[in-house]
């Protein structure tokens, strides 16, 4: 693993500081520094800070003089003193400028070179340089809020350029942490210490993180290490005490403030999937500690636990509601194969089948792979589905995605026939109300519907309608208040209930498709031949494409239909004159 031992970064940092007697003074001097700053920089301000004189002060913070001169300990400390009251005097300015980058950058290799995290995990060290010890960390902390204060909304005020500049320095520390607290542990260990407070800033709830959040997601969300504690994190500031209300905020800030945290947290849920085999890690890939074959990084049940935790924590929340459609269309194939076990999604999935409308219909998928490969029993799904057939569902957004899920899902020859009839007569009844292009995908799923069950095949042509019984019982004990003991047939009514909503009650077996005949007459060409599909011989072809004909409109209809190609004979005298002779107003202009 390449690890050094604390006492050896013990011996790198008394070298640093021998043979000066004020080293353990350090902290006090390097303050009393501050106060001699030229007075010509501080009449100039931050207008003085060029890249020169930054460099100057990163070569004094590393021990790097010119010449080979050796740099006393103190003025190296006095270096990162001026480095940082520079960089807080930029930040107040609100600088844009190539200094306050290069200042960064200055400030990371100063920490870097005298890694005051590896002091925090030595006890030795603590105890020999105590204060020396306290005041790199004290400098450390400072700098580490710097950076995570951009990163939590520095493209607003210093731009995106310094922002991903932050993101980069802070997981550079946490590459160098991570080795320190693995020498200390003699095993590998994430430093989650400082990591979770990158992930808070990331996703902090009063600035749009996109940008910021692509980056990270290229870049460091591809490492198994930093996805599970991504993830792992994630869970923590999602739980319900994590995301409350601030002192005298009132609510419509936090809903804005909410809705914004959330947004960022599916920004980097949207990209994640768990690997089945964990073998890449941030930490060891820049040079920093592998973990053993036997740690818990390298299970993927590990991985596993972390994305479904985080997943479930996120849907308790009530989401935005472009967040929400888009979970929905992407749940069964983008996170229920991914969790540990799928089945505790019923109750999200159900809900939001229940809501109706649009939301429906982006339920049913995930909805369908929780009963059909996870053996979940919803026994009203099948009736909510009927419900959803109505008038409105050829002009909705996702039309195409429900006939095709819809088609899929009557699939199963083990459908009951009252079941089956059901669908098919409230579908043939909507193609009385269908656009050309709708009552073209009603004939092709009744055709696929009557082919796969030959039992109601005596829906195509019923010459009495209720001589027979459905499976609920008698035809005449349903038939309703009859008057002169005439049934619905004798006085030509249809025992078909379009307002019923249980497929069981809606008496479809006792009816007939006589909806589709009307279609003959349709205005149409195309919509008027597809009821023929349905005659004896046609019904032993192969199903139809009903996906294919959801996506038709007015507008490939008509551009399907065939060109009239005779010439058409017309009667037309070219005008000479805005009026004719026999106008009114002839006699006012001249021809």
């Amino acid at each position: 693993m390449g690890k050094r031992s604390s006492s050896d970064g013990g011996r790198e940092a008394n070298g640093r500081a021998s043979g000066r007697a004020g080293a353990r003074k350090a902290g006090q001097k390097g303050s009393s520094k501050r106060q001699r700053r030229p007075a010509q920089e501080e009449e100039q301000g931050d207008g003085a800070v060029t890249d020169a004189s930054l460099e100057a002060l990163e070569r004094k913070a590393t021990g790097a003089a010119d010449a080979g001169a050796e740099v006393p300990p103190t003025e190296q400390l006095a270096a990162i003193a001026d480095l940082m009251d520079t960089l807080a005097n930029m930040l107040k300015g609100n600088a844009v400028t190539d200094p306050l980058a290069r200042c960064l950058q200055a400030l990371h290799r100063a920490f870097v070179f005298w890694k005051p995290f590896v002091r925090r995990y030595s006890k030795a060290e603590a105890t020999g340089l105590s204060k020396l010890n306290k005041w790199l960390g004290k400098q450390y902390g400072e700098h580490i809020k710097h950076l995570l204060a951009l990163v939590a909304g520095g493209q607003e005020t210093h731009g995106l350029e310094l922002q991903i500049l932050a993101l980069r320095s802070l997981m550079s520390f946490v590459v160098a942490e991570g080795q320190a607290l693995s020498d200390h542990r003699d095993d590998f260990a994430f430093p989650n210490t400082l990591f979770e407070r990158i992930v808070a800033a990331l996703v902090n709830r009063k600035h749009d993180q996109e940008d910021v959040l692509t980056e990270f997601n290229e870049t460091y969300m591809v490492h198994d290490d930093v996805r599970h504690y991504t993830l792992k994190n994630l869970a923590q500031l999602l739980q319900p005490d994590a995301l409350v209300a601030s002192k005298g905020q009132s609510p419509e800030d936090f809903e804005v403030q909410r809705q914004g945290f959330l947004t960022n947290v599916y920004m980097i849920l949207n990209d994640v999937e768990p690997g089945n085999e964990p073998n890449r890690f941030f930490l060891s890939s820049t040079g920093g500690p592998e973990p053993r074959e036997d740690h818990p990084l390298r299970r993927a049940t590990t991985h596993t636990r972390s994305f479904s935790e985080c997943w479930l924590t996120f849907l308790r929340h009530k989401l935005p509601g472009d967040i929400f459609k888009s979970v929905l269309l992407r749940l069964h194939s983008d996170i229920i194969p991914h969790l540990g076990d799928p089945r505790l999604l019923l109750d999200f999935l159900t809900d939001s089948y229940n809501l109706g409308g649009a939301v429906s219909i982006m339920a049913l998928h995930g909805l369908f792979t929780l009963i059909h490969q996870y053996h979940l029993d919803y026994p009203n799904f099948f009736p909510k589905l009927y419900i959803l057939f109505d008038e409105s569902i050829f002009h909705v957004k996702y039309r195409v995605r429900f006939f095709r899920l819809a088609n899929l899902f009557l699939t199963s020859t083990a459908l009951p026939a009252y079941l089956v009839a059901a669908f098919a007569k409230r579908l043939s009844r909507l193609a009385l109300k269908a656009p050309p292009g709708g009552a073209i995908v009603i004939v092709q799923m009744i055709y696929n519907l009557l082919r796969r069950h030959p039992a109601c095949k005596s829906l195509i042509h019923r010459a009495n309608i209720g001589d027979e019984d459905d499976e609920s019982g008698d035809s005449e004990e349903r038939s309703g208040d009859e008057s002169d003991g005439e049934s619905d047939t004798q006085r030509g009514l249809d025992p078909f209930d379009p307002d019923e909503q249980d497929p069981a009650k809606c008496r479809a077996l006792e009816s007939s498709v006589w909806e589709l005949e009307l279609l003959r007459k349709h205005y149409h060409p195309t919509v008027a031949k597809r009821p023929g599909d349905l005659e004896a011989p046609a019904l032993q072809k192969l199903e139809k494409d009903v996906e294919k004909a959801a996506e038709l409109s007015y507008s490939s209809l008509f551009e399907g239909c065939p060109e009239v190609r005779d010439d058409v004979a017309i009667g037309f005298e070219r005008p000479t004159a805005l009026f004719g002779a026999s106008d009114a107003f002839g006699d006012v202009w001249e021809s």
